[in-house]
Formats: structure tokens, sequence, C-alpha cells
């Protein structure tokens, strides 16, 4: 006979019923809506890049601030298309977007 205990089926000990299936959901969808937005945010940042790239007077300037841009443009949309854990990919995307805002101060004073 099956115990009649309202958390023997779940393993985690806490409420499982339709009211936190449904909290789940919406914090999942709201942190998948959150991340891509900041996905968005921080690929026009690495297009900054490319700008204050374009903006710079000497040659290996201009290469050097495209190559950044798109390459971290590249970099911040990788770990969203392949799937990585939460944590991962916000930390990526924190990496990037420092290394982006110090690139543009970069080549804007050059």
């Amino acid at each position: 006979m099956p115990p009649d205990d309202e958390f023997a089926n779940n393993p985690s000990g806490g409420p499982s019923g339709p009211a936190t299936q449904a909290g789940v959901a919406v914090a999942s969808l709201a942190e998948a809506w959150l991340r891509d937005i900041a996905m968005y945010g921080v690929v026009l940042l690495s297009l900054g890049v490319v700008l204050a790239g374009l903006s710079a007077d000497d040659g290996v300037w201009v290469v050097t601030g495209i190559v950044l841009g798109l390459a971290a443009a590249v970099v911040a949309v990788v770990p969203t298309i392949r799937r990585w854990r939460a944590s991962r990919i916000w930390a990526t995307m924190l990496a990037v977007a420092a290394v982006d805002v110090a690139l543009i101060v970069f080549l804007a004073a050059r």
C-alpha cells in the first residue's frame, strides 16, 4: 500500500502541486526572456566595438575593432545556441559586455 504522505512522490520534500509547477514555468520563461534580451544587448554592444573601431584613425585599430567586435558578438550568441547552463551563459555575457565596454573606451581614445 502506498504511503499517504503528501511529499512521498517528491524527493525534494517541497510541494509539487499545479501552482508550484506553474510558478516554475513562469520563472523559467522569464529567465529565458531576460537571457535573450541580454544577449541582444551584448550583441549590440559588440557592434558598438565595430563602430568604435571604424572611427579610429590608425588602420590597425580599425581592423582590430572590427575583428574583436564581430568575435565578441559570436561569443555572446554561441552559449545560448549550444544550450549551456544558465550560469555559464550569464557569466559569458557579463564577461563579453565588460570586454566590449573596455574596447569601446580604448578605441574611442585612439
